[in-house]
């Protein structure tokens, strides 16, 4: 059996093609370029999105020019010129050995606006043969910057939908978005010309059974031997609700401890290292959740067994599916996307819980020590401002001494 390597961190590239594994979802790409339709890539991170275009652009034949776009390399450019000037220096890249060898002498430069960036496509598809198109996979399309949505996301839905005879390049242009993003999030509330009403959406699936068996199979190359292979591929599974990475982080982890024979309590010990150590993907589950409230509610209810039908026209929920929490039930409800999330959720909330009461009881504690001081040093200070019998200077140095002390308490407190 031909060796080949786990695939943890970062895309599937030509390099390591062997591991790839295909989905319907390649399927439905090439059958939308092949028809001239424009395709959004939707799925949560590391679900397979960038190894899918990789893929992609290993597919598709001739007669066909590919360019990939990572958006998130220009994720700290600010300029609308500078970031054009970005966008079209990559196209150029990979693209200019396609030109044709009468499409002129006059060399393209970047362009600068977005009208310029309208005249630069048109150009490059006019320089390309005939019956060349160019497929253009802009990756991660929710680093663009806000300031300029609008703009650039307007300017792809022009090109995929306008066809005027100044323009005729235009329609050479098949356009693959991908991200992890909720597309309502990038077009503000005035504008109406965002790219993703007119194209088609695809919704990155986990991996069924038999394609977790594809995976967990290869541990027979490293040499380790699979007891009860079947409820260990059902285990791995089960638990990791086919998510592509998390089922090969637990084969790692099993590649790596040293035992030569897997058994179904192997793959329990590797899903309970797992857990509490969490993955890059649990952790920002636990950051997208913090940084809204309604969200983490939502998925908090889900997380008791809350009723909430599944409808990606939800916002809040649209925006779990694609954080990684949420997924379709088999009846059409929401359910948390898998057990190691589940469970990794439940440790969660209840060490925010069980914070919230530490932090409470330690205000309580201050609190009554507060109240108990101060009384012990006004007791005090009034006794021997008595004792002074009205003395101006010490009843002032006791005054200044007793908002001194409450100063310190309060501060003390609030620490």
């Amino acid at each position: 059996m031909d060796r080949k390597s786990f695939q943890t961190r970062g895309p599937i590239t030509d390099f390591d093609k062997e591991v790839y594994i295909e989905r319907n979802e390649d399927k439905e790409v090439l059958d939308y370029i092949g028809n001239n339709r424009h395709v959004t890539i939707l799925g949560a991170r590391q679900t397979g999105k960038t190894s899918l275009l990789y893929n992609l652009k290993r597919q598709l034949g001739k007669g066909f020019i590919q360019i990939y776009i990572d958006l998130a390399a220009g994720d700290s450019i600010k300029d609308e010129e500078a970031w054009y000037k970005f966008i079209c220096e990559r196209i150029l890249a990979q693209v200019s050995d396609r030109f044709t060898s009468n499409s002129g002498e006059q060399q393209l430069v970047p362009a600068k606006s977005k009208i310029e960036f309208f005249n630069f496509l048109n150009n490059v598809a006019l320089r390309v043969k005939p019956t060349d198109r160019i497929v253009m996979m802009l990756d991660e399309f929710g680093t663009v910057l806000e300031s300029l949505h609008d703009n650039f996301f307007g300017a792809i839905r022009t090109v995929a939908v306008e066809r005027a005879d100044d323009r005729k390049g235009f329609e050479k242009w098949v356009f693959v978005l991908a991200g992890a993003t909720d597309p309502r999030e990038l077009i503000s509330i005035k504008s109406k010309n965002s790219p993703f009403n007119v194209v088609e959406r695809i919704y990155m699936s986990d991996f069924d059974k038999e394609e977790t068996r594809q995976v967990v199979e290869n541990l027979k190359a490293y040499g380790l031997q699979l007891e009860k292979e079947e409820e260990i591929i059902n285990c791995i599974h089960e638990q990791t609700g086919g998510h592509p990475n998390l089922i090969q982080k637990i084969c790692v982890i099993l590649m790596e401890s040293g035992e030569k024979t897997v058994s179904p309590a192997s793959v329990e010990k590797a899903v309970e290292k797992l857990i509490p150590e969490g993955d890059e993907n649990i952790h920002r589950i636990y950051e997208g959740l913090e940084q809204d409230e309604s969200a983490k509610q939502l998925a908090m209810q889900i997380l008791k067994g809350d009723k909430e039908k599944f409808d990606r026209s939800n916002e809040l929920q649209a925006k779990l599916e694609l954080l990684g929490v949420i997924k379709r039930g088999d009846d059409g409800n929401c359910v948390i996307r898998n057990k190691m999330h589940e469970e990794a959720l439940k440790n969660h909330f209840q060490f925010q819980e069980e914070e919230k009461t530490r932090i409470q009881e330690e205000k309580t504690r201050k609190f009554n020590t507060t109240i108990n001081v101060g009384a012990v040093f006004l007791g005090i200070l009034t006794l021997a401002s008595i004792l002074s019998r009205g003395h101006v200077l010490f009843s002032f140095f006791v005054s200044a001494a007793l908002t001194l002390a409450i100063f310190l308490i309060i501060l003390w407190y609030k620490k």
